[in-house]
């Protein structure tokens, strides 16, 4: 073959392949282009951090296009500094005389039968782009056109406040398309410290130590219910003679064997009006023991009978023409053991009966017995006696809800009678008996209750600090309340209150190792109460610069602190981390000399020491004032 043939072939071929080469070079740019478009507009982070937002600066070149080849645009973010770039599309030959305007390519002799449209500017949101119709073969440009601007697609956020730590920004606009937007960020704050602490966020400058304090725990004492056990007391037994005397003169004798001493009625029902009877007793030696020569209808005698005793009976005629009637005699019953008995029912079955009572106590202290479930009008008489026989507690006319009290002993034998004074009627009788002696040395809450007129409850517990207070809550109502003493061991009174109420409250000074006494009584009628028995939290020590984590659990509360300076210079002593309300702040000196205070202490607010020398000791009391609240006592 030729030399010239060969050149001409080889020249074909190059042509050839540069052609096929920026067609398909361009299409994969354009591609690429559009992947990192769809990346770019799938991203949306949050301006700032590793998910940036993309802010980017207008293209740059990095290598010019010509006529026939692609040149490379590339652009930056300006929050992050991520780097994209693009393809900047060939833009044809510009044959608009013998050679092209922008090369100096002479026209070739093509008659251009294939184009293709080639976007070589592509618009933006706010400038105009450019697509040209491109021979294939020459690469001319055959005919040109403008793209309108896309316009701004904006996307809004919200602003952010910036912490102590972390940058904010105000509300702004970001377009998804261009990136355009009127984002301003906003610095971090920084910590606002004050003695160690940032005021903001409570955050420790790391030259102030930080300790926390335990709350007080609760251990609660709960005494078990005092369990209601009813004796329902034996009718009396009442024997019933129907009787006819018809003449003067004429009487009837009965026979009566006592079993039980005590007394005994007998007495004469349905006898007609203008009748009069005789009723006379004898002993067994035919004495008489007692008689009434006039009765009536519901009249008759009481008399005291021996058991073991056999007794003659005997009614007559004193006036009137006789008749059929009935003689009663009313016995008496056997006493009853009330010892493991809380109550006893029964009632007044004839006049002047008596019941009677044996009752050992199982716990020393004072004893109440209540009369109670009588009618109106009906009284009693109650005594009780020791097995001496004397008499310790007497009262007469005592009706419904009626009592008395004494000091009883565990373990003797008393005798309790209880005698009709007027009107039959039932009758119930109530023993309120004393609880034993708790040893409570273990817990600081006892619940508990008075369940009876002149209770009183008694509870035993070790000092382990030497301040406590004492907190009531529990009864049945505001208005309830109960006496609280607390003893020492020689039974003095170290700390009182007499009209105990809810959320009453009173602190006692005590010996640690010491006994004590608390003892509870009735004031102001039944009720349960619970009462927080709280020592004074240990004395904290510390020392140099330091965040105290503490709490006040109760009113009245002191916490104690004792700290020691670590270097010389001026300090301040105040409060913070309070949610609500305020506490009072004392400072003494290692002598007890107050040397300054404040009340009514809020957040941030306290005193200050100056010339503090290194090793001195000085005395904090933070003290309750109007909040049950967890605070911090801060000291730098």
């Amino acid at each position: 073959m030729a030399i010239w043939k060969r050149a001409l072939l080889l020249l074909l071929c190059v042509v050839l392949a540069v052609s096929l080469v920026a067609c398909g070079g361009e299409d994969a740019d354009k591609d690429k282009d559009n992947e990192n478009e769809e990346s770019s507009k799938a991203e949306s982070p949050t301006p700032g951090d590793e998910n940036c937002e993309h802010t980017f600066e207008e293209w740059q070149v990095e290598r010019n296009r010509t006529c026939e080849k692609d040149g490379k645009l590339s652009r930056e973010c300006t929050l992050c500094g991520k780097e994209e770039t693009k393809a900047w599309v060939a833009t044809g030959h510009d044959f608009g005389s013998d050679k092209c305007d922008t090369c100096g390519k002479r026209t070739p002799s093509c008659k251009h039968k294939k184009a293709e449209t080639v976007v070589i500017d592509e618009p933006t949101c706010t400038e105009y782009g450019q697509k040209n119709s491109i021979c294939k073969s020459c690469h001319g440009i055959l005919n040109s056109d403008y793209l309108d601007p896309l316009g701004h697609r904006w996307e809004e956020h919200e602003a952010k406040e910036p912490t102590c730590t972390e940058i904010g920004w105000y509300s702004y606009s970001l377009c998804t398309v261009c990136g355009e937007t009127d984002y301003y960020q906003l610095e971090a704050n920084g910590h606002n410290y004050f003695a160690g602490v940032c005021t903001v966020c409570n955050l420790s400058d790391g030259e102030t130590g930080n300790m926390s304090v335990d709350p007080i725990s609760r251990n609660e004492y709960t005494a078990p219910s005092i369990s209601a056990n009813p004796l329902a007391g034996a009718a009396a037994t009442i024997q019933t003679h129907e009787i006819t005397l018809t003449k003067a003169e004429q009487k009837k004798e009965l026979s009566l064997e006592v079993t039980e001493s005590g007394k005994y009625r007998v007495w004469i029902t349905e006898l007609y009006s203008g009748n009069v009877m005789s009723l006379y007793v004898y002993n067994h030696l035919g004495e008489e023991i007692s008689g009434n020569w006039y009765c009536t209808n519901n009249t008759g005698l009481t008399l005291t009978l021996e058991a073991g005793e056999t007794y003659t009976v005997s009614v007559n005629i004193y006036s009137g023409n006789g008749a059929t009637f009935y003689l009663n005699i009313g016995c008496q019953t056997p006493a009853v053991d009330l010892s493991q008995y809380t109550s006893w029912s029964g009632s007044f079955e004839f006049e002047d009966q008596e019941h009677h009572f044996v009752y050992v106590p199982t716990n020393s202290g004072v004893h109440t017995l209540t009369v109670s479930n009588t009618q109106s009008g009906t009284y009693v008489r109650m005594y009780v006696y020791n097995h001496l026989g004397e008499t310790l507690l007497d009262s007469s006319y005592m009706n419904n809800g009626s009592y008395l009290y004494g000091e009883l002993e565990a373990g003797e034998t008393y005798y309790i009678s209880l005698c009709y004074q007027s009107k039959l009627s039932t009758v119930d009788l109530t023993i309120g008996s004393p609880k034993a002696a708790v040893d409570v040395s273990e817990y600081n809450v006892i619940t508990d209750s008075i369940d009876f007129k002149r209770q009183s409850n008694l509870y035993t517990f070790v000092a382990k600090e030497a301040s406590y207070a004492f907190i009531m809550s529990g009864a049945k109502d505001n208005y309830t309340d109960i006496s609280v003493e607390v003893l020492n061991r020689l039974g003095e009174t170290v700390a009182s209150n007499g009209y105990f109420s809810n959320g009453d409250s009173f602190t006692a000074e005590l010996t640690v190792g010491e006994t004590y006494t608390i003892r509870v009584k009735d004031n102001d009628g039944v009720t349960p109460y619970t009462i927080d028995m709280l020592a004074a939290k240990p004395t904290v020590e510390f020392s140099g610069k330091m965040v105290v984590n503490d709490s006040m659990e109760h009113t009245r509360q002191v916490n104690h602190y004792r700290w020691t300076a670590t270097a010389d210079g001026d300090f301040n002593f105040y409060v913070a981390n309070l949610e609500s309300g305020a506490v009072n702040l004392y400072i003494y000196d290692a002598n007890g000399e107050q040397l300054d205070y404040e009340t009514y202490c809020y957040n941030s607010e306290g005193v200050k020491l100056y010339n503090i020398l290194a090793g001195e000791t000085y005395e904090i009391y933070v003290e309750h004032c109007n909040t049950l609240d967890s605070y911090s006592l801060v000291v730098g």
